[in-house]
């Protein structure tokens, strides 16, 4: 399932306008310009240094703990958990 999620949004950066025309056919309210100009800035929060120099989805432990950070900050969750935890727990997942 990684594997596949990581290849399609290497095929999106490396050409989305194939995606875009099926997206703006479910999403006809979104014109063509707005999907391309969607595609061009998410592609640099897609595409890190790390993810440039370890592949496609690749986290560390200081990315895990922004992300609590944003989490809490967005009130998706009360208060910050350990992301050393559940960095330790993908690392050992791999």
């Amino acid at each position: 399932m990684t594997d596949a999620v990581r290849e399609g949004w290497q095929a999106y950066l490396a050409d989305p306008a194939k995606a875009n025309e099926y997206m703006g056919r479910l999403n006809p309210t979104m014109d063509a310009q707005t999907f391309k100009d969607s595609a061009a800035a998410q592609k640099p929060l897609i595409e890190s240094a790390d993810t440039k120099r370890l592949g496609l989805g690749a986290m560390n432990l200081e990315r895990w703990q922004t992300l609590v950070q944003q989490l809490v900050e967005l009130k998706v969750i009360d208060k910050p958990v350990d992301a050393q935890t559940f960095f330790a727990e993908l690392s050992k997942a791999k």
